[in-house]
């Protein structure tokens, strides 16, 4: 990735419900309405069986067949589980370096990513489906779209990208709605230890 790129990134494990796929194509076939050094980053754990591995092998196998132009601003990174705490900290760096953290989920109860970046006082944008919308309020401490909608995604995150007063002040507020949401001492705890 350039130095200086602004980083869009997306951290999950290789689910076909997390939507990576679709966000590779919301990012491809809207790169026009993104910023010319915008980046995307799908960062994921190691593959753990057939079917991490075939969701995996799809995306990279959608990016190769990409324009050079398009498939050089998508970078997939599939992290080792082995040292869980490694994992953990390139995990944290990957959120805290980004520009916009997104979860373009197509099923989703409670979005853990979604929870950590906002902790980290990223901006989010984020598919509007099941927990993920009690974790966000659109347009305060998130920005919640339709995850069938990439026009809808590409703008949100163009937004953010070319405001980064509001991207501030939205990553401001997200962090203290999970400050909120997460009061006990032992919420709090585990979410830090996972974000530190």
């Amino acid at each position: 990735m350039p130095l200086g790129a602004r980083v869009v990134t997306q951290v999950n494990r290789w689910d076909r419900l997390k939507g990576g796929l679709e966000l590779v194509e919301a990012f491809a076939e809207n790169i026009a309405l993104l910023p010319e050094d915008a980046h995307l980053l799908l960062v994921g754990p190691s593959p753990d069986g057939p079917e991490s591995q075939a969701t995996l092998t799809q995306i990279v196998e959608r990016c190769s067949v990409l324009p050079d132009s398009v498939a050089s601003r998508i970078h997939v990174a599939a992290v080792s589980m082995e040292d869980r705490e490694v994992n953990a900290t390139v995990v944290n760096a990957v959120q805290r370096v980004s520009s916009v953290v997104t979860q373009r989920s197509l099923v989703e109860a409670f979005g853990l990513t979604v929870a950590e970046a906002m902790w980290k006082k990223a901006p989010v944008v984020a598919s509007a489906v099941g927990g993920i919308r009690d974790q966000i309020d659109d347009g305060v401490d998130g920005v919640l779209i339709d995850p069938a909608n990439g026009v809808a995604w590409a703008e949100a995150v163009r937004d953010l990208l070319l405001f980064p007063e509001r991207a501030r002040e939205m990553g401001l507020a997200a962090h203290e709605s999970v400050r909120r949401e997460f009061r006990s001492e032992e919420h709090t705890s585990e979410l830090q230890s996972r974000t530190v």
